[in-house]
C-alpha cells in the first residue's frame, strides 16, 4: 500500500505496527465506530454515564461540578471520585452528544491502553511482533472486555502499561523531563476514579521499579529507585482528588470494610480453566455460542480467558529468557492468582491481607485478575521474541 505525502519512507516498521495496533478497536468495536451502538451497558448507562452527563451541564451552567443536586437532596459529586471530572477523556461530554461522547471515550480509552501496551513492550525489549501481541492479548483479554461497564476500571486499567512505560523511560535515561512524565501519567490514573484499580497498578509499578533496580548497576540502579519517588510524587499531584475523597469515604458505609466483605467476589479456583476457555462455566452472548452458566454471580469479575497460545508463548519466555524482567511478570501471575482466588486460599492466608491498610478498604480481590493478564501478555511477547 502506497502512503500519502511520502509517510511511506518516514514511518518505521515500529511506528506502523504501533498505530495498527492501535487503530484495532476501531474494528473490534465497529458498530460502536459507525454510531449503531452505544457502549455502556451495566453500570456504564446506569451510574458512570449519567455522573459524566451532570458534570457537562453543571460547567455548560456556569457551575463548578463540586455538587450533585440531582440525587435525593444533593450529594458530592467531585469527591465521589468515579465521575472523573479531572480525567481529559471524559472531557468529550463538554462538546458533544451523550451517545457520541460515550463512544468516544470508550474508543479512545482501548486504542490507549493498546498503544500503552505495545511501546512498554518495545521499552522493555520485545521485539516488533512481540510487542504487537503483548498489545493485542491485553487490549483483548478478558478483564478489559468483560469491564467494559465499568468504566472507571477500564480507564484506569489502560494506563497501567504507561505508567510501567515511564518508569522504565526514566530509569533508563534519568532525564528530569521523563520523570515529571511519570508524576504527571500517576496523576492522571487517579483522575479516572477507580481507587481499587488504582492501588493494585501503583504497587505493581513500586515493585517492578524495585526489581529492575536490583538488576541494574551504576546510574540506571539510582534512576529506577528514584523512580519510586516520582510515583509518589503522582500521588501528591492528584491530592485535588484525593483529599476531597478521603473527606467523602470517612462519612461512607466504605469507610471501614468486615473480612467477609472484603474477600467478597473471590475468584472460585475452577475459574483458573477460564484462563483457557471464557465460557466453560457456561455463559456468551448467543451471536456465536451459548450455554446455560453454572457459576456465581456476575460472571465478569472472574473470567480470566487470555488463550492457551498465551500461556504457551507465557512457558517459552520462561524457559528461553530468563532474566530480571522474565523472572518478574512470572511471579506476578503465581502472587496475583493467590490474591485473586482470595478466601479460597488454604489456611485463611487471605486474612493477612485484610489487615493492610488501604487494601483492606476493598472488595473484588478477583480484580488482581488485571495484573495477571498483563503479566501474561508480557510475557507472551517476551515469548515471540525469545523464538525470534
Amino acid at each position: 500500500m502506497r502512503l500519502p505525502f511520502g509517510l511511506h519512507s518516514k514511518l518505521t516498521p515500529s511506528c506502523a505496527t504501533a498505530i495498527i495496533v492501535s487503530l484495532l478497536p476501531l474494528i473490534y468495536f465497529f458498530p460502536a465506530t459507525r454510531g449503531n451502538l452505544i457502549i455502556s451497558p451495566d453500570d456504564g448507562v446506569i451510574f458512570n454515564i449519567p455522573m459524566r452527563v451532570v458534570v457537562a451541564n453543571l460547567i455548560h451552567s456556569g457551575y463548578v461540578p463540586l455538587w450533585n443536586p440531582y440525587m435525593f437532596g444533593g450529594m458530592p459529586l467531585f469527591g465521589a471520585a468515579q465521575a472523573g471530572v479531572l480525567f481529559p477523556l471524559n472531557w468529550f461530554y463538554l462538546i458533544f452528544s451523550a451517545p457520541v461522547a460515550t463512544n468516544l471515550m470508550m474508543l479512545s480509552t482501548y486504542i490507549l491502553a493498546a498503544l500503552g501496551a505495545y511501546l512498554f513492550a518495545r521499552r522493555s525489549g520485545s521485539s516488533i511482533a512481540g510487542a504487537a501481541a503483548t498489545s493485542l492479548i491485553w487490549q483483548w483479554s478478558a478483564f478489559m472486555v468483560a469491564k467494559v461497564g465499568q468504566t472507571n476500571v477500564v480507564q484506569t486499567a489502560a494506563l497501567l502499561p504507561w505508567v510501567l512505560w515511564a518508569v522504565d523511560r526514566y530509569g533508563m535515561t534519568g532525564r528530569r523531563k521523563h520523570g515529571v512524565v511519570l508524576a504527571f501519567i500517576v496523576a492522571v490514573q487517579i483522575f479516572a476514579g477507580h481507587q481499587q484499580t488504582f492501588a493494585y497498578s501503583f504497587l505493581l509499578a513500586a515493585a517492578y521499579a524495585v526489581v529492575l533496580a536490583r538488576a541494574s548497576t551504576g546510574s540506571e540502579r539510582k534512576s529506577y529507585l528514584k523512580s519510586l519517588v516520582l510515583l509518589s510524587a503522582g500521588v501528591l499531584l492528584a491530592a485535588v482528588q484525593i483529599l476531597p475523597t478521603i473527606e467523602l469515604l470517612r462519612n461512607s458505609l466504605r469507610a471501614s470494610a468486615s473480612y467477609d466483605f472484603f474477600s467478597s467476589f473471590s475468584m472460585p479456583p475452577r475459574f483458573v480453566l477460564t484462563f483457557f476457555a471464557p465460557f466453560i462455566m457456561g455463559g456468551g452472548d448467543g451471536q456465536l455460542f451459548r450455554a446455560p452458566y453454572i457459576g456465581p454471580a456476575f460472571v465478569g469479575e472472574y473470567i480470566a480467558y487470555v488463550g492457551a497460545a498465551t500461556i504457551m508463548l507465557a512457558l517459552v519466555a520462561f524457559l528461553l529468557k530468563r532474566d530480571a524482567r522474565t523472572n518478574f511478570w512470572s511471579v506476578v501471575v503465581v502472587v496475583c492468582l493467590a490474591l485473586a482466588i482470595g478466601r479460597f486460599l488454604p489456611l485463611n492466608l487471605y486474612k493477612l491481607v485484610y489487615y493492610v491498610p488501604v487494601l483492606n478498604l476493598f472488595r473484588v480481590p478477583a480484580r488482581h485478575l488485571m495484573e495477571i493478564q498483563f503479566a501474561l501478555a508480557v510475557l507472551a511477547g517476551r515469548g515471540i521474541t525469545a523464538i525470534r
